[in-house]
C-alpha cells in the first residue's frame, strides 16, 4: 500500500511539473522527485516481485515482473534470464485462474519446465496427466513437501479420496512435522469418504484456525444435529473465515474471493441444515420443500464467479451437507445428490475439463439420476465424436422408451410430476434431433418429424417451437430460387407459425425469432403475387396472433427494424404493422417516441405522413384520454423541433466559441422540465426478464430512469468543420448528462449500430464462454432527429487514444510530426513494393516512435489490482470490437475516433460514419481490417497479441457466425430506410446512365429509384453476410480466391494483416499508424 501511494505520488508530481511555468516551484517538486524516485529504485523489483507472489498479492507481484521483462527485452530479446521470468507469470495467472494469460505465456516459453506443464494439466483439467508429473518430480525429490502437496491436489480433483488418505498416512508417519501442512486434505479426504471419527480427532488434535478447520468443526456440529452446538459452529467459521476479508481491504475483493467462498459455502451449510430439519415425512412436502431450496441454491450457483474451479467447490460441499443431514429412510436426498453429480459433469464437460466430467457422471449413474445418459452423450460429443455421440443417446432412449414410436411418458422416477417428466423426454428428443440434423446423415423429412414431434410432445416449450422453425428456416434458404415460390412458402409458414408460438412462450431465442419473423413476414408481403396467396393471408394470422398475445416489449425489442419499414407497400401489412407501432408507444412511450422521431421529422413525405398519422391516432384515442400518453407525445414532438432547430442554426464564422441556451433557444430553455426520459443508451434499452420472473408483469426499463430538470446555460461550439453543438442537461436523479448535437451527419449508422452492438451484448451475456471473460461492447445513446441531425450522448470519464499517445510522446520530446515524416510518407506514397514501403516506415518512423502505451494504464491505475483489472478490460473491449469493426466493414479507425475510460480501460469506438468497407474507397486505400498498432499491442502486456486478446476475438468471431441471421436481421433496416449517402449515390448512377444513353425510352426504362436504393444497401449488406458465413479473401489482389476459412484461422489472418507493417506503412498519414 506504502509503495502504491509513493508510486501515485511520483506520477502526479511528474504531471504537474509539465504544466508548472514557475521555476522555483519547478525546482522543488524536481528535487523532491529525485528523493523518492532514489528510494524506490532501490528497492529490488524482483525481491518485490518474489514477495508479492509469497504474499498471493498477484497483480502486483505480476506487474513488477512484467516491468523486469520489459528491461531485459530492450536489452536484448534473447536475454538468458527471460524463460524464468516467463515460467513466474505463467504460475500468477495459474494462480489468477487465469487460463487465457497462461496461455499467451505459453507460446513465449520455447521449452516448458516440468512445472509448467503441470499448471497447464491442472488449468486445463487434465487431472491424470498432473498427477504423473508430480510423480516424476517425487521420484526425483521425495522429501519435497511442495511436491506431496500437488499429488495430493491432483487425486482430490480425481475423486481418489482413498488413495489420497493413504498416501498422507504414508507421508506422516516418514515426516510428523508435516502435519500443519497437509491437515486441509487429510480433513477434507476425511470428511468426503465419512470418516467421521477421523474427522473429529484431527479438529481436536488441532488449535489452528484454517479454514478447513472451521468448516469441518461446522460439518461435525451438524452431523451432531444439537442446535446450540450449531450456533456456536456457526459463529466460529464467520470469525475465521471473515478475518482475510477484513485484511484484505475494500479495494482486494479478488484476493479475498476464497475467503468471500468459504463464507458462501457455510451460509448454504446452514441454509440446508435449515430446510431439511423442517422436512415432514410425508412425500407432497418432503418434495415441494425441497423444490424451494433447489431454487434457492440454484441461485446461489448462478451468483458464484462462472469457473469450474469456483462451482464444483459449492457443488461438493452441497453433496457432503445432503449426505449428513440426510433423513433416514428417505431416497429424496439421495436423487439431490445425484443430481448434484450431474450439475458437477455438465461443467466439467463446459470447461473442458473430460476426466473431472467423466467422474462425476459415472457418480450420477450410480445414484440412478434421471437421465444421466443424456449428459453421458454430450461428453462423448464434446470430445469430438458426435456420431458415436448419437448413437449412444438413441441406444439410451430405446432402452428407456423415449423413441418417437413410444409417445406415452414413461414413469423413469416416482417423485416428478408429469409436466416435468414431460419436459425432460422434450428435451432428450430435441438433443437427437439438433444432433441428427447436424450430422448431416439423415433425410431432411425424417429430421423434421423429429423435431415435430418434440414441439407436438411439449407445445408450451419455446426451445422445441424455436429449433423447429429454425430447421423449417434453413431448409427454406437451401432451396433452389425456382422453387421458393410455391414449396418455399409453405415453409415461411411452417417457421412463421413456430417462431410466433416461440415469441409467446418465452424470451430465451427473441433476439433470433423476434427479427427473423418480421423479415419473412415484411419481404414476403412486397411481392405482390405472393401478397395474394392463401398462404400468405395465414402467415398474416399467425403474425397478428403473434402480436395479440405475446407482451409488447418483446416487439420493442425490435423496433428499430419494425420503424424502418413504416413505407411497406402493402397496404393489409402496413395497417397491422401500424398497429403494432401505436402498441409499443402506447406502452413504451418514454423509450418509443425517442426512436420514432427520425420517422415524423423525415424528408421522405410518405414516412413522414404514415408517422404524424400514428401519433395522431394515439394522442385521439379516447382509452388514453387519462394516461400520461398524449402529453408525452406532445412534448415529444415540441423537444424535437426544438432539438432541431438547435441542430441546424447557423453560425456562419461565429466568433464566438459559445451559444446561450435562454438567449438563442428560448423554446428549448422552457422545455427543459419535462416528463421525457433523458436519451440514454441504458434507458432506451429493453431487459429481459430472468427466469424466476413471470413474463407478464416483468418491468423491462428502470422505473427510475432520469428525466429532464432542465438545461445548462451554457451550448459549446466545437472546432471541427460541422460545428457540432454540446448541450448540458440536468436529471431528475441530480446527475448532469451531455450530449453532442450533430448537424448535417446522418447519425442513422451510429444509432442503427448501437442497436446491432446491444443485442450483440445480449448473445454475449447468454454465452458461457463469454460471459465468463465478461466480454462487452461499450454503447451510448444516439438520438436521431432526421436523415441530416441528430444528438449523441457524451460518454464520460473519457479520453481518445490520440492525446494519451502524444503526450507520452511529448514526455519524451518526441515530436508528434516532423517535415521528415512527412517526406518518408510520400516517398512510401510513391513506391507500389510493400518490402521497401515496409523498410522505410521501420527504419524512419518505428525507430524513433517505440511503443510508449503500457505506461498510461500504469499511471492512471498505480493500484496493482485495478491495472490488472483493467488491462483485462482494455485487451478484451479492444478484441470484441476489432471483430466486430471487421464484421461491418468499419474503417477510419484513428485515434480520435477510439476513446478510453479512465475508470474502467474500457476502449469505446466512436464515429461510425465509415462502414461497410467505404475505407477501401479512399484517395489511399484503407488496408486493414482494424486498428492494432504497435502501441494497441504495447498495452495489452509483456504477451501481446497472444492470450486474453486472442482468445477473445476467437470468442467473439464464433458467436457472430453462430448468430449470423440474428444479426443479418437487425441490419435489414439499412435496406428499408437507406442511408442518405446511398441516395447520393444512386443520383450520381443515374447521372452517369443519363449521360451514357441519352434517349428518351432508354430514360423510361431505367430501373425505379426504390429499387436503386434498395440494391445498393443490400450490396453494401452482402459483403458482412459473406464474412458471417466464414468467406474471405484474405488480400486485395486479384488472383487471391474467396474461401471459408475456420475461425481460429480468420483470426489469425485478420491480426497478421492488422499488423503487417507493409499495410500500416501504406495507411494515410493522417490515420498514425505509428501510434
Amino acid at each position: 500500500m506504502l509503495l502504491d501511494h509513493l508510486n501515485r505520488w511520483l506520477r502526479k508530481i511528474r504531471q504537474e511539473v509539465t504544466k508548472e511555468s514557475n521555476p522555483r516551484q519547478v525546482s522543488d517538486a524536481q528535487e523532491n522527485l529525485v528523493k523518492v524516485d532514489s528510494v524506490l529504485s532501490n528497492i529490488n523489483q524482483d525481491l518485490l516481485a518474489k514477495a508479492a507472489l509469497q504474499c498471493k498479492a498477484y497483480a502486483l507481484s505480476l506487474m513488477n515482473f512484467e516491468s523486469r521483462i520489459v528491461e531485459l527485452q530492450q536489452r536484448s530479446s534473447n536475454h538468458h534470464d527471460l524463460p524464468t521470468y516467463y515460467e513466474h507469470l505463467h504460475e500468477i495467472y495459474a494462480h489468477l485462474d487465469e487460463p487465457d494469460g497462461m496461455e499467451g505465456v505459453s507460446t513465449m516459453i520455447l521449452s516448458p519446465s516440468l512445472e509448467h506443464q503441470i499448471r497447464h494439466h491442472e488449468s486445463s483439467g487434465h487431472w491424470t496427466s498432473a498427477q504423473s508429473c508430480w510423480e516424476v518430480r517425487l521420484q526425483q525429490s521425495p522429501d519435497n513437501i511442495d511436491y506431496h502437496l500437488g499429488l495430493l491436489r491432483c487425486l482430490r480433483n480425481l475423486g481418489h479420496y482413498d488413495t489420497l488418505r493413504t498416501h498422507v498416512r504414508g507421508v506422516l508417519t516418514r515426516n510428523p512435522d508435516w502435519q500443519p501442512a497437509l491437515a486441509g486434505f487429510q480433513i477434507e479426504s476425511a470428511w468426503m469418504v465419512g470418516a467421521w471419527e477421523d474427522v473429529q480427532n484431527i479438529v481436536d488434535s488441532s488449535d489452528a484456525a484454517t479454514a478447513q478447520i472451521a468448516i469441518a468443526r461446522l460439518l461435525l456440529a451438524l452431523r451432531s444435529r444439537d442446535s446450540t452446538t450449531i450456533t456456536t459452529a456457526l459463529y466460529g467459521a464467520r470469525l475465521v473465515l471473515g478475518g482475510p476479508i477484513a485484511a484484505a481491504g475494500v479495494n482486494n475483493y479478488r484476493r479475498s474471493y476464497e475467503a468471500m467462498l468459504d463464507l458462501h459455502l457455510t451460509h448454504e451449510l446452514e441454509t440446508i441444515y435449515n430446510a431439511i430439519s423442517s422436512l415432514s415425512q410425508q412425500s407432497t412436502g418432503v418434495n415441494s420443500a425441497l423444490m424451494r431450496l433447489s431454487e434457492i441454491l440454484s441461485s446461489r450457483l448462478d451468483s458464484t464467479l462462472p469457473t469450474f474451479r469456483t462451482r464444483e467447490s459449492v457443488l461438493s460441499m452441497r453433496r457432503t451437507a445432503f449426505a449428513l443431514i440426510n433423513i433416514p429412510g428417505s431416497q429424496v436426498l439421495k436423487k439431490e445428490i445425484g443430481r448434484s453429480w450431474l450439475a458437477s459433469a455438465k461443467i466439467a464437460r463446459k470447461a473442458g475439463q473430460w476426466q473431472t466430467a467423466y467422474s462425476a457422471m459415472l457418480q450420477s449413474q450410480q445414484s440412478k439420476t434421471r437421465y444421466s445418459f443424456m449428459e453421458s452423450a454430450k461428453l462423448v460429443k464434446a470430445m469430438g465424436d458426435p456420431l458415436h455421440a448419437l448413437q449412444q443417446l438413441e441406444n439410451s432412449m430405446q432402452l428407456h422408451n423415449l423413441l418417437e414410436d413410444e409417445l406415452n411418458v414413461v414413469d423413469l422416477t416416482n417423485d416428478d410430476n408429469e409436466e416435468n417428466l414431460k419436459k425432460m423426454k422434450a428435451k432428450v428428443r430435441l438433443v437427437r434431433a439438433r444432433w441428427m440434423n447436424e450430422s448431416e446423415r439423415f433425410d431432411a423429412r425424417m429430421v423434421l418429424k423429429t423435431f415435430t414431434n418434440v414441439a407436438i410432445l411439449m407445445p408450451n416449450w419455446e426451445s422445441g417451437q424455436y429449433y423447429l422453425g429454425q430447421f423449417q428456416d434453413e431448409c427454406y434458404k437451401n432451396l433452389p430460387i425456382a422453387e421458393r415460390s410455391s414449396r418455399g412458402l409453405k415453409m415461411n409458414l411452417s417457421t412463421i407459425r413456430a417462431y410466433a408460438e416461440a415469441i409467446n412462450l418465452g424470451t430465451k431465442y427473441i433476439y433470433q425469432t423476434v427479427p427473423r419473423l418480421l423479415t419473412l413476414w415484411l419481404d414476403l408481403g412486397e411481392d405482390a403475387k405472393v401478397a395474394e396467396t392463401d398462404t400468405f393471408r395465414l402467415i398474416n394470422q399467425a403474425v397478428s396472433g403473434a402480436i395479440k398475445n405475446s407482451p409488447i416489449y418483446k416487439w420493442f425489442t425490435a423496433f428499430p427494424q419494425i420503424v424502418s419499414r413504416i413505407g411497406h407497400s402493402n397496404p393489409e401489412v402496413y395497417k397491422q404493422l401500424a398497429r403494432l407501432i401505436a402498441k409499443v408507444i402506447q406502452s413504451y412511450p418514454n423509450q418509443a417516441l425517442w426512436l420514432f422521431a427520425a420517422v415524423i421529422k423525415s424528408k421522405k413525405r410518405e414516412r413522414s405522413q404514415r408517422g404524424s398519422l400514428i401519433l395522431e391516432r394515439i394522442r385521439n384515442n379516447p382509452s388514453l384520454a387519462q394516461s400520461s400518453v398524449p402529453k408525452l407525445v406532445g412534448q415529444s414532438l415540441d423537444m424535437t423541433n426544438e432539438l432541431l432547430e438547435l441542430c441546424n442554426f447557423h453560425t456562419p464564422n461565429i466568433e464566438r466559441k459559445k451559444l446561450t441556451m435562454t438567449r438563442d433557444f428560448p423554446r428549448l430553455a422552457n422545455l427543459g422540465k419535462s416528463n421525457l426520459i433523458i436519451p440514454l443508451q441504458e434507458s432506451l434499452t429493453a431487459s429481459l426478464p430472468p427466469v424466476s420472473c413471470s413474463e407478464s408483469v416483468h418491468q423491462p426499463f428502470p422505473s427510475n430512469a432520469p428525466t429532464f430538470a432542465g438545461f445548462a446555460e451554457e451550448i459549446e461550439i466545437m472546432h471541427s468543420l460541422a460545428k457540432p453543438r454540446k448541450i448540458t442537461i440536468h436529471g431528475s436523479d441530480g446527475q448532469t448528462y451531455m450530449f453532442l448535437g450533430k448537424p448535417k451527419d446522418d447519425l442513422r449508422k451510429d444509432a442503427r449500430l448501437m442497436d446491432f452492438n446491444a443485442i450483440i451484448n445480449k448473445l454475449l451475456k447468454a454465452n458461457s464462454e463469454s460471459r465468463r471473460r465478461q466480454l462487452h461492447i461499450r454503447t451510448y445513446g444516439v438520438v436521431t432527429l432526421n436523415e441530416e441531425c441528430g444528438f449523441i450522448q457524451w460518454v464520460p470519464h473519457t479520453r481518445p487514444v490520440r492525446p494519451i499517445i502524444v503526450n507520452l510522446y511529448n514526455n519524451r520530446q518526441i515530436p508528434g510530426w516532423s517535415a521528415e515524416m512527412a517526406d518518408v510518407f510520400t516517398r512510401i506514397k510513391g513506391t507500389n513494393d510493400g518490402n521497401k514501403a515496409a523498410d522505410l516506415f521501420t527504419k524512419k518512423i518505428l525507430s524513433v516512435f517505440s511503443p510508449v502505451f503500457h505506461e498510461w494504464f500504469i499511471e492512471t491505475f498505480p493500484e496493482p489490482t485495478a491495472w490488472l483489472a483493467s488491462r483485462l478490460t482494455y485487451a478484451r473491449t479492444t478484441a470484441v470490437m476489432s471483430m466486430v469493426g471487421f464484421i461491418l466493414g468499419l474503417g477510419d479507425r484513428h485515434c480520435e475516433n477510439i476513446l478510453l475510460d479512465e475508470n474502467t480501460g474500457d476502449l469505446i469506438h466512436v464515429d461510425f460514419n465509415c462502414l461497410f468497407e467505404k475505407g477501401k474507397t479512399f484517395e489511399t486505400p484503407e488496408r486493414v481490417p482494424f486498428r492494432l498498432t504497435q502501441n494497441l499491442v504495447d498495452a495489452l502486456g509483456v504477451t501481446g497479441v497472444e492470450g486474453v486478446f486472442r482468445t477473445a476475438c476467437e470468442v467473439t468471431m464464433q458467436l457472430l457466425r453462430d448468430n449470423k441471421d440474428s444479426l443479418m436481421s437487425v441490419l435489414d433496416a439499412f435496406v428499408h430506410d437507406p442511408l442518405v449517402e446511398w441516395e447520393e449515390e444512386k443520383m450520381k448512377l443515374d447521372r452517369k446512365q443519363q449521360h451514357a444513353n441519352a434517349t428518351d425510352a432508354q430514360r423510361k426504362n431505367a430501373v425505379k429509384p426504390a429499387t436503386d436504393l434498395r440494391s445498393l444497401a443490400k450490396n453494401s449488406l452482402k459483403g458482412i453476410e459473406k464474412k458471417l458465413r466464414g468467406h474471405y479473401r484474405p488480400t486485395p489482389e486479384k488472383h487471391a480466391y474467396e474461401k471459408e476459412v475456420s475461425t481460429s484461422n480468420l483470426v489469425q489472418l485478420l491480426i497478421q494483416e492488422a499488423t503487417d507493417i507493409a499495410n500500416l506503412a501504406r495507411m494515410y498519414p493522417g490515420w498514425a499508424s505509428w501510434h
